[in-house]
């Protein structure tokens, strides 16, 4: 069995082809690659800002909730007084 010289160059033109295929999917891969990269920073700066945001308004909520309960014990005493007077 010999080398087929018209096999040979087969193969080399399929390998060449798949190299060269290769090469433009690679290339059409970092392309896109600036894209997603920008595209998961801002999605990053949007998770931080919100979590930014829930961070404050749970410190609001706390405020709130330690206001209402110093508020709540005066609450009867404002209405024995009323009742009272």
């Amino acid at each position: 069995m010999k080398d087929n010289p018209i096999r040979l160059i087969l193969l080399r033109v399929a390998a060449g082809v798949a190299v060269l295929t290769g090469l433009v999917w690679t290339g059409q891969s970092l392309a896109h690659l600036g894209q997603a990269t920008d595209l998961y920073r801002k999605k990053i700066s949007d998770i931080r800002e919100l979590s930014t945001l829930r961070q404050t308004v749970l410190r609001y909520r706390r405020v709130l909730t330690d206001r209402e309960q110093m508020a709540s014990p005066l609450t009867p005493l404002a209405e024995v007084l009323r009742t009272a007077l």
